[in-house]
């Protein structure tokens, strides 16, 4: 743990809590990491569940083993752990990360005056068991205290690199990556390099089948994603390939094993290759600039990182993240009515439900390439995109989270 103040000053616990992947982790040591650079005497740590089951479902010993590789200098415990090396007395505020699960994290008999939560991003009824610990609500929201965005200032470039030049720039920078998910005819102008970070397969097959029909003037469409592999039975995923014209063949890749390939028509020469691969930060970087303008997302931060890298979003939502895509779609109306409601129906399926919880699932599917179609043609719709982008970046919450800490610190002596 690192620490940038002098002895004197309070001592602060960020918490993570390891839920269902490394997203609430990395939005905490950015808490954890904001505080730091406003000089608070501040550490981090991941903390571990305790409930084997939940862990095991959950692929728990996976997600941190990945993160012990990555992160070596973080620490990864228990609540029991930490209540051994003496912390519940030491510091002066634990915050945690996002606010849910307490007695499965081992943390039932740290202080309670000593604590307080921040939730993820418009979800502000996940409370935990006790009612007393304070709640703060990230989000864009209008009663909430705003989202965690990149350290680096945004920058939204007016032109972006051809397909030609991104794929060139992968195999220079990165060319044990770029051999791997590439083969030699897909580092041509005929090829086009998509990501897609995502919570359910429904909105990625989607997705898949938005961009073969979007890049239409590419033979070799290449997705890659970082998800761990879900698609371990990966024929369902294949049935939406009978629809798709021109294709040749789709191919399914876990790490280095090629998982299923299904040939549609030898008669035609379009290819798609699905890779899902474990990436550190390094190569992540390189792919996301690699990487078509044209993005999937889900979750609380990968849509703001993707979208600092002036890559335009399908957002993915899960139940409980579905009021921050109204909150974004709300935010476009104001520049464009029309484009927000593209965005509500790629996102959510019909924009005249403004009901954000329910899905509109028949929607969705038809939905994504209108969108799409319109931002990669329509240079003003465009502009209004990078207007929406520049309001969501001034809700940061690294004031107001600074604010907040200073508020539930002991008084100085």
């Amino acid at each position: 743990m690192s620490t940038v103040a002098s002895a004197s000053d309070p001592r602060i616990i960020v918490g993570a809590m390891m839920l269902d992947g490394r997203g609430d982790v990395y939005a905490a040591k950015k808490i954890a990491d904001l505080l730091e650079r406003r000089g608070f005497d501040t550490g981090f740590a991941v903390f571990k569940l305790r409930n084997e089951d939940f862990r095991r479902q959950l692929q728990q010993d996976q997600t941190v083993e990945a993160i012990q590789t990555q992160e070596r200098n973080w620490v990864i415990l228990d609540g029991d752990e930490m209540l051994r090396r003496g912390w519940n007395n030491d510091c002066d505020l634990m915050i945690l990360f996002p606010n849910m699960a307490l007695i499965d994290f081992g943390l039932t008999t740290f202080p309670r005056e000593k604590m307080i939560l921040f939730s993820e991003y418009s979800c502000p009824d996940r409370c935990p068991a006790n009612p007393t610990i304070p709640l703060y609500t990230l989000g864009l929201g209008d009663d909430e205290e705003g989202i965690l965005l990149p350290e680096a200032p945004l920058e939204l470039p007016s032109t972006s690199a051809t397909s030609t030049e991104r794929l060139a720039k992968l195999r220079e920078t990165q060319p044990a990556l770029a051999a791997k998910i590439l083969h030699r005819e897909e580092l041509d102008s005929s090829s086009e390099l998509f990501f897609a970070y995502f919570a359910t397969e429904f909105y990625f097959s989607h997705f898949v089948q938005t961009v073969f029909q979007l890049a239409s003037d590419k033979s070799h469409i290449v997705i890659v994603t970082s998800k761990p592999c879900i698609i371990q039975d990966a024929e369902h995923l294949l049935e939406f390939g009978q629809n798709l014209e021109g294709l040749k063949q789709i191919e399914f890749i876990s790490s280095d094993s090629t998982l299923s390939t299904r040939l549609f028509d030898e008669n035609q020469n379009r290819t798609i290759k699905i890779i899902s691969t474990s990436l550190n930060c390094s190569e992540l970087d390189s792919i996301i600039a690699a990487s078509a303008d044209e993005v999937l997302a889900t979750g609380d931060s990968s849509w703001i990182e993707l979208m600092a890298a002036n890559k335009v979003v399908v957002y993915d939502p899960r139940a409980h993240k579905r009021p921050s895509a109204m909150h974004m779609a709300n935010l476009l109306h104001q520049t464009s009515p029309i484009l927000a409601d593209l965005m509500k129906q790629a996102y959510l399926g019909d924009p005249t439900y403004h009901n954000a919880w329910v899905l509109q699932f028949d929607r969705i599917g038809i939905s994504m390439l209108p969108f799409l179609e319109t931002l990669r043609s329509d240079p003003q719709a465009r502009e209004h995109w990078k207007t929406l982008v520049r309001k969501i970046f001034t809700h940061n919450a690294a004031d107001k989270i600074a604010i907040i800490v200073r508020q539930h610190l002991p008084p100085s002596s």
